[in-house]
């Protein structure tokens, strides 16, 4: 073959070659993007004309630029105006204050924080000024904060150096002390949109052009990342500037439930007092705990998490670090250039929560339950690290072979066939999924995998899908929902998870507290090779809310102490702290009034839960129960007699005097998982 037979071949093989990895490639339909403020303004109005809108709710008199700063950090002119261009069929004049609420198409935008003044970010062990630019900026020190489109502003072109001297004049930034805190200029944030598809353009088109117009070519260009989109995610943290966190109830939780006479975000020392009596009643009873593990099916945890709460000797590879079981070969451990912190960070947390935080570790260190870790991330870009869907499904296989739960914070856009498989060939394995941070309905404006698995999906009887409430005791903002395939609120605010480190907001932080629950349950004998019954005991030990019953399937809200309490009956009454002891019946005892059309022949027997719904003139109330098919169900019917008699354990445990309780003083009553009406 001659040279140019030779040359005309290898062109021909080098067309075929990418024409196969063309065909190959998929087309997601998502952009990802991390940028800093100084993006030209041409690529920020590029990606609000082409990407998907989102809708926002604009409370009465809000101003639409309030919840675009909020969503967005920054704006421009020429957003605004595809701002209006989206709304402008909604009021002649759509950035107008409007005395009700409304719901307003938000462009995509590129998000970053800046703060007031500034972005606190407090110094660990190990850091150093480029460690914390890279982590919370992604450049070093010595990188030129450029301003392509306008290099007017006085920090253009200055060294990140230097912008952060300027905010912490006399702070010696060559020796960093951990604990204290320094200002960065801004924070930016990863940003994932769908391409509109009325735009008739792929994912890789809109990269190629959002790269051209944001120079992503130059030195020190704006754009720190951008590749196609995967739709497999995180469910990854909201950031104290998102719109969705705003009321002092998501905001401010700890301070807001307080404020009102409730620990945030559960009673650590009420559920520490429910685990040392069930530990006493197990050991009067000659039984003993059972083991279980949950594995946390995230992104590998950070050296500075405490270990002890791992099972030791369970490396799946040689030298690596004894506790941390993982899914992708010598990969204990977060990647160190996985940007930015909230993803890379993201599992420690996770684990964290599940393992009681900070105020219920020494107590859950006490029971049998410990954790197993996957870490799931891979490298799928040229500079990117996540997720795939076919990583969460070999996971899951992971964690069925070696744990009895597992705690799950990521959501797919499309199915996830092994995640079924895996929980279907052991039906003894419980899944614990986070619903979502998408503001939506499950499966009516969102199909999010394993979320919609939950409730009365496919695999209902093995997923527990968790929504997130605020301090007001509402759902938060930003939680998905939906009665179908969600079954409990948690707390997803302000979520603590290390002493003196900042709470955490979203369903991945809801999800943990109730796969805690979920593991100390099944230690003390609920359900261990049943998931439902764990479902079922959840479910009844929930403060029961009405305003919820369109929202999770429970109607309910995660109580840990009632739930926890499988040895003795649990009394809420109004104004008076939880209360454990005797709930006194007879077998024959009628809960409802006969003598009222709506009277119900409810058994005392099947009574999983009483709650008042009545006025204090009328008291009714709403009993759950399990009907002949061992199925639980609601029933509502006038009450009998002027209450229902309980006798109270004292400080020592034993049974105090019997007292009357007063229907309209009952919140409500759980009996106890053990012989419930003896």
């Amino acid at each position: 073959m001659n040279a140019a037979s030779l040359l005309s071949f290898a062109a021909a093989l080098f067309a075929l070659l990418s024409a196969v990895e063309s065909a190959d490639a998929e087309d997601t339909g998502l952009v990802t993007v991390r940028a800093t403020p100084g993006l030209p303004d041409a690529a920020i109005e590029y990606i609000a004309r082409i990407a998907e809108p989102r809708s926002f709710e604009l409370k009465a008199n809000q101003l639409p630029e309030e919840v675009i700063a909020a969503v967005c950090g920054a704006t421009t002119n020429s957003f605004l105006s595809v701002y209006d261009s989206l709304n402008a069929k909604q009021t002649a004049s759509p950035r107008a204050r409007v005395p009700r609420k409304r719901w307003t198409k938000v462009p995509a935008c590129i998000r970053w924080e800046r703060g007031d003044g500034g972005v606190p970010v407090t110094i660990e062990t190990g850091n150093t000024l480029d460690s914390i630019l890279l982590e919370y900026i992604g450049r070093d020190q010595k990188a030129r904060f450029t301003c392509p489109g306008d290099p007017t502003p006085p920090r253009c072109n200055k060294t990140f150096r230097d912008l952060v001297q300027d905010m912490n004049r006399g702070e010696d930034l060559d020796n960093l002390r951990p604990g204290n805190t320094i200002l960065l200029p801004f924070r930016t944030v990863r940003t994932t949109f769908r391409v509109d598809p009325l735009a008739t353009l792929s994912a890789e088109q809109v990269v190629a052009k959002i790269a051209e117009l944001g120079q992503k070519s130059f030195p020190d260009s704006p754009i720190i990342q951008i590749d196609v989109g995967q739709p497999v995610r995180l469910i990854t943290p909201l950031g104290t500037q998102d719109a969705d966190i705003s009321t002092p109830a998501c905001s401010k939780a700890w301070q807001t439930a307080n404020g009102e006479g409730r620990p945030w975000p559960y009673d650590a020392a009420l559920v520490a007092r429910v685990l040392v009596r069930n530990a006493a009643r197990v050991t009067e009873l000659g039984q003993a705990t059972i083991p279980v593990t949950v594995t946390v099916i995230d992104t590998g945890l950070d050296p500075s998490f405490v270990p002890e709460a791992l099972l030791s000797r369970d490396g799946t590879e040689p030298g690596n670090p004894a506790g941390m079981g993982v899914f992708i070969k010598n990969r204990t451990m977060p990647f160190a250039d996985h940007l930015p912190r909230e993803v890379r960070m993201h599992g420690s947390q996770v684990a964290a929560i599940v393992t009681g935080a900070s105020d219920l570790r020494a107590a859950i260190l006490k029971s049998p339950v410990r954790l197993k870790i996957v870490n799931i991330v891979e490298k799928i870009g040229s500079d990117e690290y996540g997720v795939t869907g076919s990583g969460v499904e070999r996971g899951m296989a992971w964690a069925k072979e070696r744990s009895q739960i597992a705690n799950v914070s990521i959501g797919s856009e499309t199915e996830l066939k092994g995640f079924l498989d895996a929980l279907r060939t052991d039906r003894t394995m419980l899944a614990v999924v986070a619903a979502g941070n998408d503001k939506g309905l499950l499966g009516d404006d969102i199909s999010l995998y394993p979320a919609v698995y939950g409730g009365t999906g496919d695999a209902g009887d093995q997923v527990i899908t968790v929504a997130a409430h605020d301090a007001s005791l509402a759902p938060a903002g930003f939680s998905n929902r939906g009665k179908k395939y969600a079954d409990i609120v948690a707390p997803g605010c302000e979520v603590p998870f290390r002493s003196g480190a900042p709470g955490l907001y979203g369903t991945s932080f809801a999800a943990p507290i109730v796969s805690m629950t979920a593991a100390l349950l099944r230690a003390f004998g609920v359900g261990p090779k049943a998931p439902l019954v764990v479902k079922r005991r959840l479910e009844v030990s929930t403060d029961f809310d009405p305003r919820l019953e369109n929202d999770v399937l429970s109607s309910g809200r995660l109580n840990i102490a009632k739930a926890l309490s499988v040895y003795d009956d649990t009394l809420e009454r109004a104004a008076a702290p939880l209360q454990f002891g005797r709930w006194q019946t007879t077998p024959d005892l009628d809960i409802c009034d006969d003598s009222k059309d709506d009277y119900k022949p409810v058994a005392v027997a099947d009574v999983k839960k009483i709650t008042r719904i009545g006025s204090d003139d009328a008291p009714r109330i709403r009993i759950l129960h399990t009907d002949k098919q061992g199925k639980l169900s609601p029933d509502e019917c006038s009450a009998a007699g002027t209450g229902l008699t309980f006798a109270a354990l004292d400080d020592r445990g034993e049974l105090g005097q019997p007292v009357v309780v007063p229907w309209k003083e009952l919140i409500d009553l759980v009996p106890r998982y053990y012989s419930s009406y003896k």
